[in-house]
């Protein structure tokens, strides 16, 4: 996480935050940094707003739509951990988008999560934990290595239009020039 290397004044969106692990991290990191976690569930919202460190964060209930995007943004750098295995396909394509479309010129995206399963030892770890957990279709795009093309295609239209300058995504593995 000393990848997104929060410093005081940025604005940082936690897409997926879950129980706030990760935003309660990087705001422990800078805590003069605005940071907004983002989660549709409550239950795990709830979980969140108690933790210790959990004082100063913003936690919206919610799906990150354009609505919201337009709203809250634009971001410094915005994050998500372990939300895409578990997300249909096309969805994949949809949040990829609008999280991109939220950052400021020159931000970052920061995305951790499972990718190609290159050999057969990861495989079957990977179908034994998330693939039995949140289901075979929505995790076996992702295990086949779909995030870092799903980013390429996102990445190549903004830099076309020249809107602003373009956003860095980061953590995910590319072969393509930035």
């Amino acid at each position: 996480m000393l990848q997104v290397a929060p410093r005081s004044g940025e604005r940082i969106l936690d897409v997926g935050c879950g129980t706030g692990s990760l935003a309660i991290w990087l705001k422990s990191y800078a805590p003069e940094a605005e940071i907004i976690g983002l989660d549709p569930d409550p239950a795990v919202l709830a979980r969140a707003r108690v933790k210790p460190g959990a004082y100063g964060i913003v936690w919206r209930e919610g799906f990150l739509t354009e609505e919201l995007a337009a709203s809250l943004g634009p971001f410094t750098s915005i994050v998500s951990s372990l939300v895409f295995h578990q997300t249909p396909l096309a969805k994949k394509a949809r949040i990829l988008a609008l999280m991109y479309g939220a950052l400021g010129a020159g931000s970052l995206l920061h995305v951790a999560d499972y990718g190609l399963q290159r050999t057969a030892l990861m495989r079957f770890l990977f179908h034994r934990s998330a693939q039995q957990l949140g289901g075979m279709s929505k995790s076996q795009p992702s295990a086949n290595g779909v995030l870092p093309k799903l980013v390429e295609q996102i990445d190549r239209p903004s830099r076309a239009t020249q809107r602003k300058a373009p956003a860095s995504i980061r953590g995910v593995p590319t072969r393509f020039p930035r």
